[in-house]
């Protein structure tokens, strides 16, 4: 995880999943990123999309 400047937190957290990652991808580099991570094991994706350029909150 560390050497991917997409990513800017990550959370150990407890319940279903192990691991809350928080990153700012572009283009394709979500889908290579999570084909790396898939080779260490199973993963659950949901992914928030937001335009950080607009002044609208996401509830």
């Amino acid at each position: 995880m560390n050497s991917y400047e997409e990513v800017s937190s990550i959370y150990k957290v407890s319940g279903q999943a192990c691991y809350m990652v928080i990153g700012h991808f572009l283009d394709d580099s979500l889908n290579e990123f999570i084909q790396e991570i898939s080779k260490y094991g199973r993963y659950s994706l949901e992914v928030v999309v937001a335009d950080k350029t607009s002044r609208n909150k996401i509830i």
